[in-house]
């Protein structure tokens, strides 16, 4: 689809029935175990938001500085100062409009759901209706937090789905999922600091 259209696409992925109860429950079930979000310092000078849920549960882990491509989700980053600030974001390997992706993406991770589907025989629905609670547009359709968002085009589907005007998309029109790499590791960094000082 041509950039022109992108930036005006909305997705029909389904918005599931019980998705806020599901992940309402989920949250609910982490802080009783004693998992809930918890920051700590990572290797390199940023804030890392981890949860002690069980992977069936696939709750996304983001830090709020650079170093984790490929993450998605709500963080909490405490700034020098006392004060907080909430943000979300999305970069390369961000995994959303799962019906489109499907249709029209000849690689990897798209590709492993089709097969899934010819090997277990099963109606491609039922697929879609279990990713419909892991799809980034139905979580991007539920914030209005700040959100950095980049390429590939099925991120488009979020960054329009997300109802907050502090949005923005970095387009790396002749880059795949490896988008800006670097780039846009820098870019990050001045988008975190425009935000949280």
């Amino acid at each position: 689809m041509p950039l022109e259209r992108l930036r005006d696409y909305r997705s029909r992925v389904a918005d599931p029935a019980g998705f806020d109860d599901f992940w309402s429950g989920a949250r609910e079930e982490a802080r009783a175990a004693g998992g809930g979000p918890v920051l700590r310092p990572a290797a390199t000078p940023v804030t890392e938001l981890s949860s002690k849920t069980s992977p069936s549960r696939a709750t996304p882990a983001s830090r709020c500085a650079p170093g984790s491509p490929g993450r998605t989700g709500r963080v909490r980053c405490p700034p020098s100062s006392s004060s907080s600030a909430t943000t979300t974001g999305a970069d390369a390997r961000f995994l959303g409009d799962f019906p489109r992706s499907i249709a029209v993406t000849p690689s990897r991770p798209f590709t492993e759901i089709a097969r899934y589907v010819a090997t277990h025989r099963m109606p491609a629905e039922e697929v879609l209706d279990t990713l419909a609670y892991l799809d980034g547009v139905n979580f991007a359709r539920r914030t209005s937090a700040p959100a950095l968002y980049s390429v590939p085009a099925s991120v488009f589907a979020a960054h329009n789905a997300h109802r907050g005007d502090d949005r923005r998309i970095a387009v790396y029109p002749y880059n795949g999922h490896e988008g800006g790499e670097l780039h846009q590791w820098f870019r990050r960094v001045a988008w975190l600091r425009e935000r949280l000082g």
